[in-house]
């Protein structure tokens, strides 16, 4: 399998820095420990609104139409 130039180049360039991977803590995520009320509540616990925030503008960024493009939903009466 031949890899691509750029690619090469990348791995040898990684390969070559001083210190390389080894140096680093690894990163590392956990969950929130929420309590029952928090974790059974419809309402979002002040300490994570922020967090809640980014999450519903990422989505909602992602769902939004192409400028010129409108639903043509019928009306329900």
């Amino acid at each position: 399998m031949r890899l691509s130039l750029p690619l090469t180049l990348l791995l040898l360039g990684a390969w070559a820095i001083p210190g390389g991977s080894e140096d680093r803590a690894p990163l590392t995520a956990t969950a929130p420990q929420l309590d029952d009320e928090e974790k059974y509540s419809a309402h979002m616990p002040a300490h994570l609104r922020c967090d809640a925030c980014r999450a519903v503008a990422y989505q909602l960024w992602g769902s939004r139409s192409e400028p010129g493009e409108t639903s043509h939903r019928p009306r329900t009466q």
